[in-house]
């Protein structure tokens, strides 16, 4: 099983967030094929943290799919770094890998908004 060190050094702040997460496996990925929902735990403009009930696997790229303060639709690809099995439970640390020029626009606004207030 993969950790996150607590030593680990984040290249962006991150924010703590509250949402479901729709996660569109490739179809490649024959043991994750299909599409799974979680917990959108925090996010930053380089990648986010997922709690889901399933495991996926380590540099698997997915496609996600969630709305921040029900106005930012986002949906964009990253890919999985680590995980951390938590009760039944696991929380992945996923890496932004392409994001498109508008959805990052919104991502930056949401972000701005959140670390003001």
């Amino acid at each position: 099983m993969a950790e996150n060190s607590n030593n680990e050094r984040r290249r962006f702040d991150r924010v703590d967030v509250s949402g479901t997460v729709k996660i569109t496996a490739p179809i490649s990925i024959s043991s994750n094929q299909g599409d799974f929902y979680g917990i959108l735990v925090n996010i930053s403009i380089g990648g986010m943290g997922v709690e889901l009930n399933e495991k996926l696997q380590l540099q698997s790229i997915h496609v996600f799919s969630f709305t921040l303060n029900h106005k930012y639709e986002i949906k964009l690809k990253g890919q999985v770094k680590w995980f951390l099995q938590k009760d039944k439970a696991y929380l992945h640390g996923i890496e932004f890998t392409k994001i498109g020029f508008f959805t990052k626009l919104k991502l930056k606004k949401y972000l701005n908004e959140s670390l003001s207030s």
